[in-house]
């Protein structure tokens, strides 16, 4: 991708991980804040 030319490998692991973390845990239902809390601890 573009964004391996600008940005270090793991900068952009940190984005991917961020990207599909923090919908949930923004989630308004509990269940899927737990979802993201358990990819956190996994």
């Amino acid at each position: 991708m573009l964004l391996d030319y600008m940005m270090p490998r793991w900068v952009t692991y940190l984005i991917y991980l961020f990207l599909i973390i923090a919908p949930p845990l923004l989630s308004r239902y509990l269940h899927m804040r737990y979802f993201g809390l358990t990819i956190i601890a996994a």
